[in-house]
């Protein structure tokens, strides 16, 4: 709870630097009222009107809309990726293309699931799928989180080494935790490398498969 409120207050500070607000620091000022404004609803449906709607940075408006989550909302397991790519801008559709097929397969044919979530940190495509600014970061941050805290997730698989970062706010050599099940917070993580990487380099993929075992072993004893 105390991330999603440092990344909703993040969010209007940025939202004011958009603006050509200057921060000052050291300001002494009772925030009960920014933090009732701030406050997102506690359903899906309502959030995703309100991401459909959001031009909080920069990205909003250089994309033709942001691409919502997709799946159960009463599952056990999210997938996280970093940020939409063309043809899910394109498709309007989170986890386009071979991208999105690759993963599916691996969920229902590896990890035997039919209930899951598909969501992304960011929500709007970046121009030419350069990497996002750490405003775009911050502006779009709190609405993962307030995903998780509706969801209430066992275990979140985070798709590359920026995803995990962005989510956890950890540095971390990615190697070192690629793989792992993490206990976080109220849930698990497990980061595992992007798909996108492993379609691009194959030799990644049987790594990728060991991991999905192992997973699946964790879920079946959830």
């Amino acid at each position: 709870m105390k991330n999603l409120k440092n990344a909703l207050l993040l969010k209007q500070l940025y939202q004011l630097q958009e603006l050509g607000y200057k921060f000052i620091d050291n300001l002494n000022i009772d925030n009960s009222q920014e933090k009732k404004d701030n406050i997102l609803p506690n359903s899906i449906n309502k959030l995703n009107t309100i991401i459909s709607k959001c031009q909080l940075c920069q990205l909003s408006k250089n994309s033709k809309s942001p691409i919502l989550s997709m799946g159960n909302p009463q599952s056990d397991i999210i997938f996280i990726g970093n940020k939409p790519t063309i043809l899910d801008s394109n498709n309007s559709s989170i986890f386009s293309g071979n991208r999105g097929d690759m993963l599916r397969n691996i969920i229902q044919n590896v990890l035997e699931l039919d209930d899951f979530y598909l969501a992304n940190i960011i929500k709007c495509y970046p121009p030419n799928g350069r990497e996002v600014l750490a405003n775009e970061v911050y502006s779009c941050k709190s609405y993962i989180l307030k995903e998780i805290e509706i969801i209430k997730p066992k275990i979140i698989i985070t798709l590359g080494e920026d995803t995990y970062s962005y989510l956890t706010n950890k540095d971390i050599n990615f190697q070192d935790i690629e793989g792992t099940i993490i206990k976080y917070s109220n849930y698990y993580i497990m980061p595992i490398v992007d798909i996108s990487t492993v379609l691009k380099n194959p030799s990644y993929k049987k790594k990728l498969y060991m991991n999905m075992l192992k997973l699946k072993e964790f879920i079946k004893n959830m």
